[in-house]
């Protein structure tokens, strides 16, 4: 109910992942299969968040932007109901097990639930497979491979980068059964016959509409220590908070919770390695998850997309484990009756909603992405109205295609460099003259919003400004239009 509340204002944000989403769904719910607005097949991202938000549309009518929110405060509930099962296969204390749901729930990695993104699937069908690689591990039945298999298969098909926890599956499988080579072989081979399975069938799905949708070329480009740091940052502030003004409040405590934990655990280290010799199998798979997984995303970054964030987004799904291995830590201080013990609980119960409060509330009064106030309140988007006889070339093709309803001769403005690997663009000065040339036929617009940070590969604001000075533009407080007068 909180989180209906919370997104009651402006619903679910949008991003420009999310307008595919979004658009894609629209079309499967009205048989059109899973294509965008201009009939091109959606490979770009894995195909099954678009299918069932699509699917659901259908069924129950409305929108996919209606019937998105409802379906974004299942999955989050979902995802607690199976976090608290997970707990239940560990040796915990209660008093953990009940907290711990409500420390996932209402943490800053969970606010991807805010937006239209395949996190929001991705993370419960993560969450059934690393349950049923626990129940493997407490029972050793064959049969929780496979079922941990068929949830490892459609979270892949949520989110590629799930093949990086498959990786970190076999490599916990692998490891758990080093002597038999045997029964190792057979335990991959009842993992990985489901996910082939799902996989194959999208991949061949996906090769018969061959040519119609984006595919990524490999191009190596190794990732920066920026990029690493990034990452860093981005963790920290799962405890600190996001913005500066909470991190001045957040970081000190956060470090004197780390100082506490350190005199415990450095005061009781022979009691602490015989508590982590005992728990050696969850530990070990929850490293193997975060690790395989941030590897895998790194490796991505070097060869596929150079501009890919290691922010909030990306590194939610790992949020789970890492709430696990505190929990394990925790549950030590509890259970030996250690000085500080309640205060280190409590700093950990008071950090880890602080750090998210200012993103729900932002979201409560704002919105975000595409769908947020500013946008809605744009000064562009209120005083024109895109005519249907011209291109429209725009660095937020996303925004002109939500808010104006304008389906067709939607272009980005010219790319500077190649957004995947930042190789210079051979095509730029040809497809300025184009530009150019349309604008002064009077067969295109330019429409640049200011608001619009992200997309460093395009044209710059200056740049633009400059190249088509000859043309009457259009001012406004959040951007401009080339080429068109009211």
């Amino acid at each position: 109910m909180l989180f209906l509340w919370v997104t009651a204002p402006y619903n679910l944000g949008v991003s420009p992942d999310s307008t595919s989403f979004i658009q894609g769904a629209e079309n499967v719910a009205l048989g059109n299969g899973l294509t965008d607005y201009y009939g091109n097949f959606i490979n770009h991202w894995p195909p099954l968040y678009t299918l069932l938000l699509g699917c659901i549309t259908k069924i129950l009518g409305g929108t996919p932007i209606q019937v998105g929110r409802y379906l974004n405060a299942f999955l989050l509930f979902s995802s607690g109901l199976i976090f608290i099962k997970i707990l239940l296969q560990l040796n915990l204390k209660s008093k953990i097990i009940n907290l711990a749901p409500l420390l996932l729930l209402v943490s800053l990695p969970f606010a991807v639930f805010e937006y239209f993104w395949t996190e929001t699937l991705f993370i419960p069908l993560l969450l059934l497979a690393f349950y049923y690689i626990m129940k493997w591990q407490n029972e050793e039945k064959t049969k929780f491979i496979f079922f941990c298999g068929i949830y490892s298969g459609a979270f892949l098909i949520t989110r590629y980068a799930g093949a990086g926890f498959i990786g970190g599956i076999i490599l916990f499988i692998i490891y758990s059964n080093r002597t038999s080579i045997k029964k190792t072989a057979i335990l991959l081979f009842t993992y990985l016959i489901p996910i082939l399975i799902i996989f194959a069938a999208w991949f061949l799905y996906s090769n018969s509409h061959s040519g119609q949708g984006v595919d990524r070329n490999i191009v190596f480009h190794l990732v920066s220590f920026s990029k690493l740091l990034e990452s860093v940052k981005t963790i920290i502030s799962w405890f600190t908070g996001p913005y500066f003004q909470y991190k001045v409040i957040g970081l000190p405590i956060f470090l004197i919770n780390c100082i506490l934990i350190y005199r415990v655990l450095r005061s009781n280290f022979i009691t602490f390695k015989t508590y982590l010799k005992k728990n050696k199998q969850t530990i070990t798979v929850c490293l193997f998850f975060i690790f395989s997984y941030y590897g895998f995303l790194l490796m991505s970054i070097s060869f596929f997309d150079a501009l890919t964030p290691l922010d909030n987004r990306l590194l939610a799904p790992l949020y789970p484990f890492v709430l696990i291995l505190i929990c394990f830590l925790l549950n030590f201080i509890e259970t030996n009756s250690y000085k500080h013990k309640k205060l280190i609980t409590g700093i950990f119960c008071f950090l880890i909603p602080f750090a998210s409060f200012p993103i729900w509330i932002h979201h409560y009064n704002n919105g975000e992405g595409v769908n947020s106030k500013t946008f809605k309140n744009s000064q562009i988007i209120a005083s024109y109205k895109v005519a249907v006889d011209k291109k429209v070339y725009t660095n937020a093709d996303d925004i002109i295609t939500f808010h104006l309803h304008k389906k067709e001769h939607i272009y980005l403005i010219p790319k500077v460099v190649n957004p995947f690997d930042n190789t210079p663009n051979p095509e730029y000065q040809n497809e300025m003259d184009i530009l150019k040339n349309e604008i002064a036929h009077k067969k295109a617009v330019i429409v640049y919003f200011k608001t619009i940070t992200y997309r460093d590969f395009l044209i710059s604001e200056e740049e633009i400004i400059t190249q088509f000075s000859e043309f009457p533009i259009q001012e406004y407080s959040d951007g401009f239009i080339i080429g068109w007068q009211k």
